[in-house]
């Protein structure tokens, strides 16, 4: 059993402790409580030897209560410090419990990702489809213009078969249009476009014309024009022309040939007169005169 002295001396040295050592201030107030005890013991039944030095060493009460303070106050630091370890786990299961909240949504967003992904996928593949299916569709639509423009060339034909059927209605100027006697549209056209077969049907007209004083007829008008309309489209700029003299137009020999009448104005236009595309009359209109 430590004496007194050595007591002192080791409270002297617990009273040079840093307040932050809790841990070991608590193991040492629990010893310090035994040891007061068994001192106490001792002192009620053992007489004590008085020392002149010893003595000037005793711990005095209020040293002791002010240990004792000491002690209580850590006691009570320590009670705090539980109190705030029991709150911070209690703040630690709170956060776990938020993070397996946070892990599991992660794990949501992860599938909800792969999700997407997949439809991304799909979406993708779908317009691979579409864009195969646009080069097909467009394949199909040149095709059809093909076909169309065919269509539309055939149609624009339409006037020219009747045009062939006008031809084939009329002997004479089927002998000067259709030579070989087919109904080749082609033949036609190309035939019917040059200037020389151009003043070919005129004449015929005109003989025909001066045969029966009559004059033209629809079909036979329109067999003229669309003649001299299909040599125009091989010109660049300037057009042959079919003009008719106005009724009562004064009679003009260079212009103008007579069938029939005697006076001075014209009076009916039988067939009109024709001019180059440079504008020079090179068939003077047949007309009658009153």
């Amino acid at each position: 059993m430590p004496t007194k002295k050595e007591i002192i001396q080791f409270l002297e040295r617990v009273e040079q402790l840093n307040e932050d050592d809790n841990v070991f201030k608590e193991k040492l107030g629990g010893l310090l409580r035994k040891i007061v005890g068994k001192t106490a013991t001792q002192n009620d039944t053992s007489p004590i030897r008085h020392d002149t030095k010893s003595e000037n060493h005793l711990l005095s009460n209020s040293k002791l209560t002010e240990l004792e303070q000491r002690i209580h106050a850590i006691q009570q630091d320590n009670d705090n410090l539980g109190q705030k370890i029991t709150q911070l786990k209690h703040t630690n299961k709170k956060l776990e419990e938020e993070n397996m909240g946070i892990l599991d949504l992660f794990k949501r967003k992860e599938q909800d990702v792969s999700h997407l992904q997949q439809q991304i996928s799909g979406l993708s593949q779908d317009n691979q489809k579409l864009k195969q299916n646009n080069e097909s569709l467009s394949t199909e639509n040149q095709d059809l213009n093909k076909k169309l423009g065919s269509f539309n060339w055939a149609n624009s034909l339409k006037s020219e078969f009747n045009f062939l059927k006008q031809v084939q209605s009329h002997p004479e100027l089927a002998s000067i249009l259709l030579p070989n006697g087919d109904d080749n549209v082609l033949q036609l056209i190309a035939i019917a476009s040059q200037w020389n077969n151009v003043l070919r049907v005129w004449d015929a007209l005109a003989t025909q014309i001066k045969n029966t004083q009559q004059a033209i007829s629809v079909t036979e008008q329109q067999i003229i024009e669309h003649g001299l309309a299909l040599f125009n489209l091989t010109l660049q700029s300037n057009q042959a022309t079919l003009k008719n003299p106005e009724f009562g137009e004064s009679y003009d020999y260079d212009i103008h040939q007579k069938v029939s009448g005697s006076g001075g104005s014209i009076e009916q236009v039988l067939l009109a007169g024709l001019y180059n595309a440079a504008g020079e009359n090179v068939r003077a209109a047949i007309v009658t005169t009153r």
